[in-house]
């Protein structure tokens, strides 16, 4: 209730009534956020007993259907109700490698994801875009190495580190180079590589290299966090929610959780990274691999168009679908690249050896298939109830691009739209340079000097 007074003033002074609101709806904006995310939070926790996770850092350079190479793993444990973060270790230092049999991939799995790369590593565990599959290969590779079996496994992309450092500030490495949100992806998913490994020919020099960039890496996602933590007010957290959201919608930020009921919610809130049987709410699936161990994933271009859809006689609907994949490499890469397969490719002139699938909706199905590629073979299989065209393995040049068109059709009287779900690729960040600081302006001199040593 207001009193006549009270309301006098209220009507005195608008602009501090419009502040006062302004902040009420932050605060119960947040209250909402908070409410929405907390089963996520209660799911991580658990029923309070001491839990362990791996933080899987996938390397979009080297381009895997699920999102990237699974890199580095680092773990978070909590105990006695204390969190507290590992240190990141490479992957074949932080799993087991050559160890197939116990992987027990399934025919389907042998077929798509071919049976030397998924069945004979547990580190090419994310050539399957189904995340949860992929998590519990890595998580067995853990207790396999270590004897202890993780709870759950967290999943991101670089792409994660540069949205952060949008709603903080930028990171100064200790080697001088400066990352805002822009320049963060293209420093981390390629020119750090061209940096220390373009001299590096030996493996006893990729070794040095990789030891390198991999505290390089470690250290941008520190600082970033950091500075993340540090500015906990209510538009930083609010912003932390947006980030967190978009992240997980576009396959950046994957959770799995050994739980059955706590993996429940993880899916429930879009975080699973599941591949899509809700008939209701349809999805295409898009995936796309790079079977070479180099950082080409760089110059993927992969876009999708989803066209008019049209009402069949059964209730279901047909969109038509057309997929473009590019090789983008320029000259200068190449150039940079060339002599070393880490960097660039050995194949037909710096091609991308490459695997793409086409995923329908539950239900459903797809028709009417072409690809401009001369020859390229296409092959049909059912993977997770969900039906899948795929390409085996086919070469892109630099400068080729091929184009992909079909028909998706959703099950019988299901009308919702079909959302296209893709492997997160960095084409946006191609672009980007490295920000000027106030020497360079002044004086036009270079600030961010390179090891020149380091490889």
């Amino acid at each position: 209730n207001v009193s006549l007074r009270e309301l006098e003033l209220l009507k005195k002074y608008p602009k501090v009534v419009d502040r006062v609101t302004a902040k009420l709806d932050t605060v119960m904006s947040l209250l909402y956020e908070f409410d929405t995310y907390k089963p996520l939070v209660d799911a991580v926790l658990g029923d309070g007993s001491d839990k362990l996770y791996l933080i899987v850092a996938m390397n979009s350079a080297e381009i895997r259907a699920c999102g990237g190479f699974p890199g580095s793993i680092g773990t978070v444990t909590i105990k006695d109700g204390i969190l507290e973060f590992g240190d990141f270790k490479g992957v074949y230092n932080a799993i087991t490698f050559n160890n197939g049999d116990l992987i027990k991939s399934t025919y389907e799995e042998n077929l798509l994801f071919v049976k030397k790369w998924f069945g004979g590593s547990q580190t090419r565990a994310t050539t399957n875009p189904h995340f949860p599959r992929a998590a519990q290969i890595l998580a067995d590779g853990y207790k396999n190495k270590h004897k202890v079996k993780p709870d759950g496994v967290i999943a991101m992309t670089p792409h994660i580190l540069s949205r952060l450092i949008a709603i903080t500030e930028p990171v100064t490495l200790s080697n001088g180079v400066i990352l805002d949100e822009n320049y963060s992806m293209k420093y981390l998913q390629r020119d750090i590589y061209f940096q220390y490994f373009k001299k590096a020919k030996t493996q006893k020099k990729r070794d040095v290299a990789n030891d390198i960039t991999d505290q390089l890496f470690a250290e941008a996602a520190d600082k970033t966090l950091k500075n993340v933590m540090s500015k906990m007010d209510t538009q930083s957290i609010r912003k932390l929610f947006e980030v967190v959201k978009a992240s997980g919608e576009d396959r950046v930020f994957m959770i799995w959780l050994a739980d059955k009921n706590a993996q429940k919610v993880v899916k429930k809130l879009g975080f699973s990274g599941s591949l899509n049987t809700d008939k209701k709410h349809p999805e295409i699936g898009i995936f796309y691999s790079i079977r070479d161990a180099n950082k080409l994933g760089f110059y993927v271009d992969l876009t999708a168009k989803l066209g008019k859809g049209k009402k069949n006689a059964d209730g279901s609907m047909t969109y038509p679908v057309t997929v473009t994949l590019k090789n983008s490499i320029d000259k200068k890469s190449i150039k940079q690249g060339k002599g070393n397969d880490y960097l660039t490719s050995k194949h037909a002139g710096t091609a991308m050896r490459s695997r793409i699938y086409f995923f329908a909706p539950y239900g459903g199905g797809i028709n009417s298939y072409t690809s401009t590629m001369p020859n390229l073979l296409t092959n049909v299989a059912y993977y997770k109830k969900l039906k899948v065209y795929y390409s085996p393995t086919f070469d892109v040049k630099p400068g080729v691009k091929v184009v992909f068109t079909f028909n998706i059709v959703t099950a019988k009287g299901v009308t919702e739209e079909p959302k296209i779900v893709m492997t997160p690729t960095l084409s946006a960040f191609r672009d980007a340079e490295a920000p000027e600081t106030e020497t360079d302006a002044a004086t036009g001199t270079e600030t961010q000097q390179q090891d020149k040593n380091a490889a």
